[in-house]
């Protein structure tokens, strides 16, 4: 029998604007991703979530979602993400994204994208808490990325992610298109005895 119910969930965009782009109504990283998405047919399969105020984050619960790929746009300080005069710190930045999906299942993947700036140090603090729900991420090399290479980096990640799963591969691809090292991919996969203790400390803080 054919299945006629709503296709999982495969995109993720939490979509994290700036002041001068809520006052000015300007397209964000995530309006260009969702439509790139929708213009290959899987708008059924995204979620965009546009996030303005600091404790809608904070309280962000999205249940068991079993999506592949979690893109997280905004702008930050070494300190945390920077929302409309406050800093969320990369802790509960952390536990935003966990509350996003399920527990990573064996043998899935399952990718976050961190795209903003000082995004290196936001995938070295978060890991401890996300490596039980996602298997790696992908940030920027530099402590400051301009929009419109943020943009070109992740349209290109969209258009050939289909046909490869090799992240080192699409790296390589997305760093000699763009004419230097710009993107950079960690592996988040850890031993399960630590991930277990990591998913029950998430948990508690969840509570």
């Amino acid at each position: 029998m054919q299945n006629l119910g709503r296709k999982p969930l495969r995109y993720i965009l939490l979509d994290l604007p700036s002041d001068h782009e809520i006052e000015g109504a300007l397209a964000t990283e995530c309006d260009v991703l969702y439509a790139m998405l929708a213009n290959h047919e899987l708008a059924a399969v995204t979620k965009r979530i546009r996030i303005g105020r600091p404790e809608t984050l904070r309280q962000l619960r999205l249940g068991t979602s079993g999506a592949e790929f979690v893109h997280i746009a905004g702008h930050a300080t070494a300190d945390g993400l920077w929302m409309l005069g406050d800093v969320v710190a990369w802790s509960h930045v952390a536990k935003a994204l966990a509350n996003c999906v399920s527990p990573l299942k064996p043998s899935r993947e399952r990718l976050v994208h961190f795209s903003c700036c000082h995004s290196q140090r936001a995938a070295k603090l978060c890991r401890r808490h996300l490596s039980p729900y996602f298997s790696g991420a992908y940030h920027f090399v530099d402590q400051t990325v301009p929009y419109a290479t943020a943009i070109a980096v992740w349209t290109m990640f969209f258009h050939q992610q289909p046909s490869t799963r090799n992240h080192w591969d699409i790296v390589r691809r997305i760093n000699t298109f763009i004419g230097q090292e710009v993107l950079r991919f960690v592996p988040y996969l850890e031993p399960m005895s630590r991930d277990i203790a990591a998913i029950k400390e998430m948990e508690a803080l969840r509570a």
